[in-house]
């Protein structure tokens, strides 16, 4: 695990980032990231997309419209890791896709917000 202070990833504030562990296979090669962000955002990168968030609210978030045998075992085993269920095919594609940038944004805003209460100010 890696901490990372004053940095931003694809926009997202991370806090920690970490191969996600293989349960269904020896490993992931690096190919299963989990990066989580400093308002407690968690998101899945599968190769080099985002496929999907755990919000602050513990809710499940579908951030890529597509669909790869290899990428659902990457959310199966990121469901596991967070001790959440995980998804068949047609459970997946019924997901509504949501906007990664609205999300992101919306989060640094309140990350911003928060440090600056606590008087970190960022240049």
């Amino acid at each position: 695990m890696y901490k990372i202070n004053n940095f931003t990833y694809n926009g997202i504030m991370p806090k920690n980032i970490f191969n996600l562990t293989a349960t269904c296979q020896k490993s992931f090669y690096g190919k299963a990231i989990v990066i989580e962000d400093q308002s407690g955002i968690v998101y899945l990168r599968s190769y080099n997309t985002i496929v999907r968030c755990i919000n602050k609210d513990g809710k499940f978030i579908r951030l890529w419209s597509g669909y790869s045998d290899t990428t659902k075992r990457h959310i199966n085993d990121f469901c596991k890791f967070y001790n959440l269920p995980g998804f068949n095919k047609k459970e997946w594609l019924q997901l509504e896709v949501e906007n990664i940038h609205k999300i992101i944004m919306d989060n640094i805003i309140d990350i911003l917000i928060d440090n600056q209460k606590k008087g970190i100010y960022y240049k």
